[in-house]
């Protein structure tokens, strides 16, 4: 019995969410709340399955694309998230250096 249960706990932490991997990279909610600007319960609130996309491209720049964005939320178009924010920042490039 006890080899069971002991064979179920390590199953279930071998899966971890993308984000709950993310955490684990970074440390801790703590420290993830904290380079986000954001108070760790901010970030235990987080839905673990859906974290917010705003977030995500942050997430995967601070795990050092050990976590991607496409694997906290695959339902997401990143390559047009992507594009969309490089012409943001070129157009307020070209406007600012004008």
């Amino acid at each position: 019995m006890l080899l069971k249960v002991v064979k179920r706990e390590i199953e279930m932490k071998k899966k971890l969410t993308p984000l709950e991997k993310a955490i684990k990279i970074i440390g801790s909610n703590a420290r993830l709340a904290k380079l986000l600007g954001l108070t760790p319960w901010a970030v235990r609130k987080w839905d673990r399955d859906i974290p917010q996309q705003k977030r995500c491209l942050v997430i995967q720049r601070l795990t050092n694309n050990k976590v991607t964005a496409e694997e906290l939320r695959p339902d997401i178009n990143w390559d047009f998230v992507r594009k969309q924010l490089k012409d943001k920042k070129s157009a307020w490039h070209k406007f600012y250096h004008s």
